[in-house]
């Protein structure tokens, strides 16, 4: 709802019990899906996202701010919960990531562990790309897939340059 004269929205919304059953073999069916999300003025809040897959489940919190210095920091949880649930392929992981994201920042920082892993290309088709995918080989500098100027590219060259990834797998 918009706040009485102040031009910005505040409210609540809240699902229970969502589940998501996948078309596809090797997507995994989540259940028991809730979410609680606060608006006020020009920030949000996810007070509760969670979700179970396998015998696990899956967390994530977080707060942003829309205004004119846009930010948000959201936190991850994975409790023993199954990301691929094929019989030829399992993978069921816990751990924690944190995402920090600005204007012109991103920051992605997490510790996972593999609790269960099997992925058997025996027992199936080995994997391939689909016809609508196109392999170059050579050096990167080798091609062009964009024209821009010199001052775009320096700008999309800063902005790279304030992105950082420190996430452990084990």
């Amino acid at each position: 709802t918009p706040a009485a004269g102040r031009g910005y929205y505040s409210g609540v919304s809240e699902l229970h019990d969502t589940a998501a059953r996948p078309e596809r073999a090797y997507l995994v069916g989540v259940r028991d899906g809730e979410v609680r999300v606060t608006l006020l003025g020009d920030s949000a809040r996810i007070e509760k996202f969670a979700a179970s897959a396998g015998k696990g489940r899956l967390t994530l919190r977080g707060d942003a701010s829309l205004g004119a210095a846009p930010h948000a920091e959201l936190a991850l949880n994975l409790d023993q919960f199954q990301l691929l649930g094929r019989v030829d392929r399992r993978i069921i992981a816990s751990g924690d990531a944190t995402l920090k994201l600005g204007r012109d920042t991103l920051a992605l920082n997490g510790d996972f562990k593999v609790d269960e892993g099997l992925i058997d290309f025996s027992r199936s088709e080995a994997p391939s790309l689909s016809a609508d995918v196109t392999v170059y080989r050579g050096e990167s500098g080798d091609f062009s897939f964009t024209n821009t100027t010199a001052a775009e590219a320096e700008a999309a060259s800063a902005r790279a340059r304030r992105a950082t990834l420190d996430l452990r797998v084990q």
